[in-house]
């Protein structure tokens, strides 16, 4: 992952720019990192699929970039789509007001899934359902001032297998240092955007 962002989109051609426009992606989670990598990959023509049944709330918009004050108390999900659209109105965006239990799994379905729920429990249920369907998760978590980025192909080096590696102090306890979430959404959409165009930079 020593790639930047801006050497990436030097990188990419118009048939690399036209091949990621194809393909869809679903985000676990709309706090500061979801929020913030889903205005990016909007603006990068990608459809998503995006999973959150939290509210917004006034003591998280200092890192949830995608949100203003008249969204307060209304839901992630319903305002994302509504402020996603008016960035860019050809966006294909399918939001799910639920959390993501056993039942309703098949909500992940797409070409990569990328988990920014900051829950452990929610990432394990993610991590088996990738497996067994052999399909990408980019796994993220935070607290404080850290972080922790993976990317996690095939059926080999699981976020279960390293999941003592990535447990942080509880983000009540530690709270957010908001550019921290702004890093971790930049690294995501840079390592996305590679994955879905398979470039090997």
């Amino acid at each position: 992952m020593n790639t930047t962002y801006l050497e990436l989109c030097d990188f990419m051609g118009n048939a690399q720019i036209k091949k990621i426009s194809s393909k869809t992606v679903t985000v676990v989670g709309l706090g500061g990192i979801g929020s913030a990598l889903s205005e990016i990959l909007v603006r990068n023509n990608i459809s998503l699929r995006i999973v959150d049944k939290e509210r917004v709330k006034e003591e998280d918009v200092s890192r949830q970039s995608l949100y203003i004050a008249e969204d307060l108390t209304k839901f992630k999900a319903k305002q994302a789509k509504k402020r996603l659209e008016e960035i860019n109105k050809e966006a294909k965006i399918k939001t799910f007001h639920e959390d993501l239990v056993e039942d309703n799994i098949f909500l992940l379905e797409s070409d990569l899934i990328i988990d920014t729920s900051n829950n452990m429990k929610t990432s394990l249920a993610i991590d088996a359902y990738t497996k067994e369907k052999n399909i990408t998760i980019l796994f993220e978590n935070y607290s404080g001032a850290k972080g922790h980025l993976v990317m996690v192909k095939g059926k080999n080096n699981r976020v279960k297998q390293i999941q003592d590696q990535l447990e942080l102090e509880p983000l009540k306890k530690q709270g957010a240092f908001s550019p921290i979430t702004t890093l971790l959404a930049s690294l995501l959409a840079g390592e996305t955007l590679k994955e879905l165009a398979n470039l090997e930079i």
